[in-house]
């Protein structure tokens, strides 16, 4: 029940979207395979008017309803594409290991 080890075969990228930075302490091998995409942007309640030279821009308070409706298939749009590109990334790699087997039997 309280294992202390586990096969887990990871067949996915994790990506999320966040107003903050993830804070995630983690040992060093996960460190090595844990890849963050940081902005520094800020969205800050009082800000009325986009600086682009310090980063700091307007919230859009409306974001979650476009998300929900105006832009609901554009995201698994996108995560379908990173599927596909992903599977026929797998697809060459185990021809190329087939042909790799083959020539040396």
């Amino acid at each position: 029940m309280f294992g202390t080890d586990e096969l887990i075969n990871i067949m996915f990228k994790l990506i999320f979207l966040s107003n903050c930075q993830a804070n995630m302490k983690v040992d060093g091998g996960i460190g090595n395979r844990y890849r963050q995409l940081c902005h520094n942007s800020k969205f800050n309640k009082e800000t009325t008017e986009d600086s682009f030279d310090t980063l700091d821009f307007e919230q859009d308070k409306t974001l979650a309803s476009k998300l929900k409706c105006d832009y609901k298939y554009a995201l698994s749009n996108y995560y379908w594409m990173l599927v596909m590109n992903i599977q026929k990334q797998i697809h060459l790699l185990s021809q190329r290991n087939l042909k790799k087997q083959s020539q040396t039997h």
